[in-house]
């Protein structure tokens, strides 16, 4: 499921950057929210230790910051068949992001949102820009979210494919698909690429409705 000329073109490592006043936290603690919350099944702890390098805490910022080998992680996760979403980590990792009263003022991060009509729970995620639906449920529990979250995406044979945005949109689109794709036209303020990824377009769309 993973194409290895894909592989070589994507970043080295993903920066991750979260607010946090507690200055106590350690690496562990956000490997451990990665492997339980971001991928299903849960892999083994010291599988993801081992993707995540140069962490530290930015005392005058009150920021942990570290690195993830993305491209690593994400061609293990792909061979084992492994459900996963890494995007947003910058939202996702944070404290509360999987639940309905989670603070989204931080890095403009979208948050979870529901209607309950005729018995069924419509759960949206928003933010200032935007409000999609993602998912209907009959109840919801502590996992829902999570559930929904790591789930609601589905992961392909990477394909080779054109898309079309605005130019201004760009650098949005490599936070998705983690690379640097060619720009064959511009018109219009319009870029036509080529990409190779495992999200579809619409899914690609959807991702940079939450940017």
């Amino acid at each position: 499921m993973f194409n290895v000329s894909y592989a070589n073109n994507l970043s080295a490592y993903y920066e991750v950057s979260i607010k946090n006043l507690d200055d106590k936290l350690t690496q562990s603690h956000f490997s451990n929210k990665m492997r339980s919350k971001l991928t299903s099944p849960a892999i083994n702890q010291n599988d993801m230790d081992k993707y995540v390098t140069n962490f530290f805490y930015d005392k005058l910022n009150q920021l942990y910051k570290f690195e993830i080998d993305i491209n690593g992680l994400t061609k293990k996760l792909i061979l084992e068949k492994i459900q996963f979403n890494f995007n947003l980590l910058n939202c996702s990792l944070m404290d509360d992001f999987f639940s309905f009263n989670f603070d989204n003022s931080e890095n403009n991060c979208p948050k979870f949102e529901r209607i309950s009509l005729d018995n069924k729970y419509y759960i949206y995620i928003s933010n200032i820009n935007t409000s999609l639906r993602i998912k209907e449920v009959r109840s919801i529990d502590e996992n829902t979210l999570k559930d929904i979250w790591v789930n609601f995406l589905s992961i392909s044979d990477p394909y080779d494919r054109e898309y079309s945005l605005e130019y201004d949109r760009y650098l949005d689109l490599t936070k998705i698909i983690n690379y640097h794709p060619k720009i064959n036209l511009y018109k219009d303020k319009i870029i036509l690429l080529k990409i190779n990824h495992f999200y579809s377009n619409d899914e690609i769309n959807f991702l940079l409705g939450l940017l």
